[in-house]
C-alpha cells in the first residue's frame, strides 16, 4: 500500500468490524457519559459543586494511574483481550451507575469506570499501531471516525432513553453496550490472527529496537499543553455560550453540530492530505490553526462564527490526532503499548490541569486574556513541533516503507 493510495474502506475492513464496533459502542456510552455525569448527580444523588468536581476527578485520576500499566499489558498480552477487561469494567461501572442510590457507589462506579477506559482505549491504540502498522495515521482515522460515529448514534439514543425512563434506562443501556464491546473483542481475540506482544517483534523492529522514550518527551508536552488549553477553552466556551450570550443547552448543542459533524467524517478521509504534508508540517499546520482559532474566539461576538471556528477546529484536529498517534506508535518500536500508555497520559494531564488553570485567568483578566493564553500555548507548540518529532529520527511521512518491511517480519515471526 502506497503512502497515498490508502482506501477508507480498504482500512476499516482491516480493522475488522469486531474492533469497530467495539469502539463504536464504548465511544457512545464514554462520550455520553462525560455530558451527562455532572447532571445526573446533581438532578439525581442532588450532589453540589464540590461533589460532582470530586466525582469527576476521581474517574480521571485513575485512568491516569491505570494507562501506564494498559500499556505495558498490552505489550505482553493480547491488546484486544486487555480491551475486553476494559469494556467489561465500562459495563460494570455503568451497572453501578444505573442502581447508585448515594454518592458512595457513584465514586465506586467512577473509579471502576476510569480504569476500564484506560484499558480499553489504550490497548486499542496499541492493536492499531501493530496490526496496522504500514497504514500509518489512515488507520487512526479510521478507529477515531468509529468513535464519533458511535458517539452521534449515543447521543440520539441517550436524549430518547431520558424522555422514556430517566437516568437508569440510560445507563443500563450503556452498560447493555460496553457487555457487548467486551463480547465483540474477547470473540475476535479467539477467531483472528494472534496478535503480536512485544516478545515477538523485539528482533523485527525498523530500527532493531524502540527509540528511547525519553525521545518522545518533547511530542508528549507539547501535547498536554495543547490538550489542556483546549479543554479548558472548551470548558469555557459552554460558560460564555450559557451566560454571556445566554443560550440554552439545546442552541449550545446547535453551535457545536457543525464541528461534530466534521469530527465524524473527516478522520477516514484526513490521511489523503497528512499523508502528503508529513508529520511535521500536519502537527505544525493544526498547532497554528488551533491558535488562530483561540485567538479568534476572543473577538468573536455570535454564536454563528463561534459555529464556524469550532468546525474548523474539529478538521484540523481530526487531522492532528491520528499522526499523532501514529508517530507515537512507530516511535514506540517494539513496546508500542508502553508508548501509547505514556502518550495518553499526557494528554489526560493536559485535560486535568487545562480547566483549572484556564478557569483561573478567565476569573482574573476576563474571556479575552483566556484566549489569548490558549492562543499562546498553541503557538509555542507549533514552534516546537519539528524538533519534537525531528527527535524521534522517524521518516518525514508515516514512515510507512519502514512500517510495512516490519509488519513483514512481524509476519514471518509468526509463522
Amino acid at each position: 500500500m502506497s503512502a497515498h493510495s490508502a482506501d477508507p474502506g480498504e482500512i476499516a475492513e482491516r480493522i475488522g468490524r469486531t474492533v469497530r464496533s467495539a469502539v463504536a459502542l464504548a465511544g457512545a456510552s464514554a462520550e455520553v457519559l462525560d455530558f451527562l455525569l455532572p447532571l445526573w448527580a446533581g438532578s439525581a444523588l442532588k450532589a453540589g459543586p464540590t461533589a460532582i468536581g470530586a466525582l469527576i476527578a476521581v474517574e480521571a485520576a485513575l485512568s491516569l494511574l491505570v494507562r501506564p500499566l494498559a500499556g505495558e499489558l498490552a505489550d505482553r498480552l493480547d491488546p484486544r483481550r486487555i480491551a475486553a477487561v476494559g469494556a467489561g469494567l465500562y459495563a460494570v461501572s455503568f451497572a453501578g451507575y444505573a442502581l447508585a442510590p448515594s454518592l458512595p457507589l457513584a465514586f465506586a462506579a467512577a473509579a471502576v469506570g476510569g480504569a476500564g477506559g484506560a484499558l480499553f482505549w489504550v490497548s486499542l491504540d496499541t492493536w492499531t499501531g501493530r496490526h496496522l502498522s504500514d497504514a500509518g495515521s489512515a488507520a487512526y482515522g479510521s478507529l477515531l471516525a468509529a468513535s464519533g460515529e458511535g458517539a452521534f448514534i449515543g447521543y440520539l439514543v441517550a436524549f430518547s432513553a431520558l424522555d422514556d425512563g430517566g437516568y437508569p434506562l440510560l445507563f443500563g443501556l450503556s452498560s447493555a453496550a460496553c457487555a457487548i464491546a467486551c463480547v465483540l473483542l474477547v470473540a475476535g481475540a479467539r477467531s483472528g490472527p494472534r496478535s503480536a506482544n512485544a516478545g515477538d517483534v523485539a528482533a523485527v523492529s525498523p530500527s532493531g529496537e524502540a527509540a528511547p522514550l525519553r525521545r518522545l518527551l518533547p511530542l508528549m508536552s507539547a501535547t498536554a499543553v495543547t490538550a489542556g488549553a483546549e479543554a479548558g477553552l472548551w470548558m469555557l466556551l459552554l460558560l460564555r455560550l450559557q451566560r454571556d450570550l445566554g443560550l440554552q443547552p439545546v442552541q449550545i448543542a446547535w453551535v457545536f453540530a457543525p464541528g461534530f459533524a466534521v469530527f465524524v467524517l473527516v478522520p477516514k478521509y484526513a490521511h489523503l492530505v497528512t499523508d502528503r504534508l508529513g508529520r511535521t508540517r500536519t502537527m505544525t499546520v493544526a498547532f497554528v490553526a488551533s491558535a488562530v482559532f483561540a485567538g479568534a474566539l476572543g473577538a468573536a461576538s455570535g454564536p454563528v462564527v463561534i459555529a464556524v471556528l469550532w468546525a474548523l477546529a474539529a478538521a484540523c484536529f481530526s487531522a492532528q490526532l491520528p499522526v499523532e498517534q501514529a508517530t507515537v506508535a512507530a516511535a514506540g518500536g517494539a513496546r508500542v503499548g508502553r508508548a501509547m500508555g505514556l502518550y495518553e497520559s499526557a494528554r489526560l494531564a493536559g485535560v486535568l490541569a487545562g480547566p483549572v488553570l484556564m478557569g483561573a485567568v478567565y476569573e482574573w483578566r476576563g474571556w479575552g486574556w483566556a484566549c489569548a493564553v490558549a492562543a499562546g500555548a498553541a503557538a509555542a507548540c507549533a514552534t516546537a513541533a519539528p524538533f519534537a518529532v525531528r527527535v524521534l529520527r522517524l521518516p518525514e511521512g508515516d514512515g510507512r516503507v519502514e512500517e510495512r518491511e516490519w509488519s513483514h517480519g512481524m509476519g514471518r515471526a509468526e509463522r
